[in-house]
């Protein structure tokens, strides 16, 4: 059987068979994460067999949306939003601002629901959220604000 600790921010620190190593790297990662201090501080700690099945787990302490320094404000969702295209998006990062709506599943970890948005500074930030419902009636906000920015922008146009 073949184990994983998958570190919230960091991705997968231990991929191997052998349970007492995978232990340790779980609690290695556990007491960066209470202590609050390092790249894995506050993140959640999972430690899965190749089934997906969790053996140990720790939900971490962060909050959403999540918030910190930096470009990506928090690196949870930083590589999915660099290398995934998402399931929609709109607005540009001049103006209104770029969005983007990400949902899917990670295995051993469940489903994810996030908006992320680019900002006109280039920052980027992200809000989760618990069910796909949630995901989509905040999409459709965002959709109906960002349609009320461009009829307002437009309003003062001579053209």
């Amino acid at each position: 059987m073949n184990y994983q600790v998958i570190v919230g921010n960091i991705g997968t620190v231990y991929d191997g068979k052998n349970l007492r190593e995978a232990r340790q790297h779980f609690a290695e990662y556990l007491t960066q994460s209470k202590s609050g201090r390092g790249r894995a501080a506050g993140e959640p700690v999972d430690l899965i067999d190749d089934s997906g099945d969790s053996i140990s787990s720790y939900p971490g302490t962060l909050e959403n949306p999540i918030k910190g320094p930096g470009k990506f404000e928090g690196e949870t969702f930083a590589a999915r939003y660099a290398y995934d295209n998402p399931d929609e998006d709109l607005g540009e990062s001049d103006g209104f601002g770029w969005y983007g709506k990400f949902s899917g599943k990670i295995k051993g970890r469940g489903p994810f629901h996030i908006i992320v948005n680019e900002d006109s500074q280039g920052f980027v930030s992200g809000t989760f959220f618990d069910t796909e419902k949630q995901l989509e009636k905040a999409w459709s906000n965002l959709e109906s604000e960002y349609a009320d920015f461009y009829e307002d922008e437009g309003e003062g146009d001579d053209e």
